[in-house]
């Protein structure tokens, strides 16, 4: 996977420049032009993976109007035991807009619905975060590991009201303000928060951060609601059992 992780972080290099050239801060972007700047930052990303594969090798990328199309809470695609490549290009456009926010590209490869690999990548502080399955997850070339230390006071962030009001009347329990999806999970990481609750979650912009969590040894529960939506539970090992002990 070493080669396709290469080939990820390749294809993220021209994102920022692209973004300097197109989008003016100075002016707010229009829903066309929103679309428009998404459109060229995905063709770019996977012209430079397409170009990068050699022949028959077994990946396959959607088009813009393929991944546009595919139902967040259902995985409407089939990698048919070859590599697919899931691309988000820009996590936020009107994060990006906002110069005090990070704002992110997304690439996760599966293999037969099982994550093979991930990228995130910080295009704001131009910083990679890579993680392969079985080997763990990287920051700049450097391990990364959740903080697994311990603390009177569970922090938490949800965004699910009837389990926030219901962890908030606990005096242990302490409520933080959600920036966005990947801020949220590098604070939990980091060590800033304790579980991270994310109901209704997109699955398809989002695929990268799950391999990610895990490889950074937190512990994941992805499950479908009786909606057939997706939930999200990430945590600290110390303290999952005990929190879906709690909001079940």
């Amino acid at each position: 996977m070493e080669t396709r992780l290469t080939i990820a972080r390749n294809s993220c290099k021209p994102i920022a420049l692209t973004l300097s050239r197109i989008v003016d801060h100075k002016n707010q972007v229009s829903e066309d032009k929103r679309l428009d700047v998404i459109n060229k930052i995905y063709l770019e990303i996977s012209n430079v993976i397409a170009q990068s594969f050699v022949k028959n090798e077994g990946d396959i990328i959607k088009s813009i109007g393929e991944w546009r199309q595919i139902n967040a809470h259902k995985i409407e695609y089939n990698d048919n035991n070859v590599f697919l490549w899931n691309i988000n290009p820009i996590e936020s456009l009107d994060n990006y807009l906002m110069k005090d926010i990070s704002y992110y590209t997304l690439v996760s490869i599966t293999k037969n619905s099982d994550h093979h690999a991930s990228l995130v990548y910080n295009i704001k502080d131009d910083v990679y975060i890579c993680a392969t399955k079985g080997e763990g997850a990287i920051i700049e070339n450097e391990k990364l590991r959740a903080d697994d230390s311990s603390s009177q006071i569970f922090r938490f962030i949800c965004n699910d009201k009837h389990i926030t009001e219901n962890l908030s009347n606990i005096h242990s329990y302490e409520e933080h303000i959600s920036s966005s999806v990947v801020d949220d999970v590098f604070k939990l990481i980091s060590g800033d928060i304790d579980f991270l609750i994310i109901n209704n979650f997109d699955l398809i912009r989002y695929q990268a951060l799950i391999l990610i969590c895990k490889e950074a040894k937190l512990i994941i529960d992805l499950s479908k609601t009786e909606g057939d939506k997706w939930f999200f539970l990430a945590s600290k090992a110390r303290v999952f059992n005990y929190i879906v002990e709690l909001i079940r």
